[in-house]
């Protein structure tokens, strides 16, 4: 089964995205802020991270740069969303596998979870 990490300062949402990827015979695992996430990865290495650009006191894309950029971490996709298109514009510079704007619509995401999910078990 794969597992997602998913990282977002937002409760309902979070909720959400972590429901609707369990309908979809996903395992979730969510955190609501870079230290709880961080936490995780010391415990459990995901198949797949999506996280919110916009988390309380981090940079989203900062995150994402740390993992990309650390050897236990880097093989793992990162989808990144967020409600600032602007801030989504240059997801390659900190290596995001992939991008969804808020508001998304759940089979938008479910679909771009899938094809990254694929991409994982392919490599």
């Amino acid at each position: 089964m794969t597992t997602i990490l998913i990282v977002d300062d937002e409760p309902d949402l979070l909720r959400m995205v972590s429901i609707a990827l369990s309908l979809e015979n996903f395992e979730t695992l969510t955190a609501a802020t870079k230290n709880q996430a961080v936490a995780i990865l010391h415990h459990a290495i995901p198949d797949l991270i999506i996280l919110d650009v916009n988390l309380s006191g981090h940079d989203g894309r900062d995150f994402c740069k740390e993992l990309k950029s650390n050897t236990a971490f880097k093989h793992i996709p990162v989808l990144l969303y967020s409600a600032d298109q602007q801030k989504l514009a240059d997801f390659e510079l900190c290596n995001a596998d992939a991008v969804l704007a808020k508001p998304f619509d759940i089979w938008q995401l479910t679909a771009t979870v899938k094809r990254l999910a694929i991409k994982v078990r392919l490599t």
